[in-house]
């Protein structure tokens, strides 16, 4: 039995549901993903390793050793998935529609940013930040608004006769725990991701922007501040320079994909205005973040 999904303007086709994915019909997939198998890999050098996983690379094939035992291969257009009877299928699915389909969109030459995604006037706005940045707990306001959601956390850029458009993910927003007890009331006001972590998810099914958009403006969230919170343009170097920051695994390209990163980027800046966002520490002024956004945005 096979499954089939459209996420981050993939298509995939797996042998066993993904959690949180919506489904897509197509022709021919993309990616093809196999859960619990995989083939015999011999792991070379590390390439990346830190306190959640070690990545490593054997020719064209890349393995992501995650420390609770989950287990990718990446190898051509092939995902193959393991995970260990202490882990779910729900824990695999968080992991391959965050890094690993991140990784898989770089690999193949798609620009793909830190950041959620809104639709505003037929737009995407996008809201970019460092992991903890607020990124999540903005478009979750934007949401409670009836604002349409594109994506979260992942934002993938596609380019259309010289335009950057936004590309859709999948529709729910990962919060943390004393975000949704701030928003919601309670810390469990909201659903597990999965049976075994303590982050939560908003469901934002019934207002989703499936389809892609064109990229009219980027929101880079900085440190939060004391007060009523801004936002001011950003523009040349510093915004370029931003956007570097805020690609998504930039850490696995190769020198020529890196260079090719840089173009893109550059054509970011001068196609799609960016602005400075600093949030307040206050969580109940997010709505008026969302404010200074919208109104900033729209006049671009």
């Amino acid at each position: 039995m096979t499954f089939r999904y459209g996420v981050y303007g993939l298509s995939i086709e797996a042998d066993a549901p993904i959690d949180g994915a919506l489904p897509a019909e197509f022709a021919n997939p993309d990616i093809r993903v196999r859960m619990q198998s995989m083939p015999p890999f011999a792991a070379g050098d590390a390439l990346f390793d830190d306190e959640n996983v070690t990545i490593f690379r054997q020719g064209g094939a890349y393995a992501f050793h995650y420390r609770d035992g989950t287990r990718f291969l990446i190898d051509g257009s092939t995902v193959w998935s393991t995970w260990p009877s202490s882990s779910t299928a729900e824990d695999t699915a968080t992991y391959l529609l965050g890094p690993v389909l991140a990784f898989v969109l770089r690999r193949r030459g798609t620009l793909a940013l830190h950041a959620s995604a809104v639709a505003m006037d037929g737009r995407a706005v996008a809201i970019a930040a460092a992991p903890g940045g607020g990124k999540s707990t903005t478009a979750a306001a934007f949401a409670e608004r009836g604002v349409p959601i594109i994506t979260e956390d992942v934002l993938p850029i596609a380019w259309r006769d010289g335009d950057p458009w936004a590309l859709s993910g999948y529709p729910r927003i990962r919060l943390w725990p004393e975000t949704v007890a701030a928003r919601y009331g309670t810390d469990d006001a909201l659903p597990l991701l999965t049976p075994t972590w303590t982050k939560r998810y908003l469901d934002v099914r019934s207002h989703f922007q499936r389809d892609p958009l064109p990229l009219g403006a980027i929101v880079v969230l900085r440190e939060r501040v004391n007060g009523t919170p801004r936002v001011a343009p950003l523009a040349g170097h510093e915004a370029a320079m931003q956007l570097v920051a805020n690609s998504s695994m930039a850490l696995y390209l190769d020198p020529d994909m890196r260079v090719a990163e840089l173009d893109r980027i550059g054509a970011l800046v001068e196609r799609v205005p960016l602005f400075a966002a600093w949030p307040s520490d206050d969580l109940a002024r997010v709505g008026e973040l969302c404010d200074s956004i919208a109104a900033v945005t729209s006049a671009a």
